[in-house]
């Protein structure tokens, strides 16, 4: 089985400059994890630079974080759904 079973892009907010930023929800079979750190890549727009400065899920705002475990659910309960 391939190490990367899924990849979904979503947006989130930078929470060190506010710009909207794409970021790849991975999963891996290895440990059953996911990505859970990035990198600031807005484009600009309305004046805005991206910082590219890293950030992790945990400084995302909750409503985000939010999301990103129902992604991880989802991703999980597939997994076992693939293997049994």
């Amino acid at each position: 089985m391939k190490d990367q079973l899924e990849v979904d892009r979503i947006k989130v907010r930078c929470p060190h400059c506010s710009g909207v930023t794409d970021i790849d929800v991975k999963f891996y079979e290895d440990g059953l994890g996911l990505r859970d750190s990035w990198v600031c890549q807005a484009t600009y727009s309305m004046g805005h630079l991206s910082c590219f400065k890293a950030f992790h899920e945990k400084d995302l705002d909750d409503e985000e974080q939010i999301r990103i475990l129902r992604i991880a659910r989802h991703k999980i309960k597939k997994y076992y759904e693939e293997i049994t």
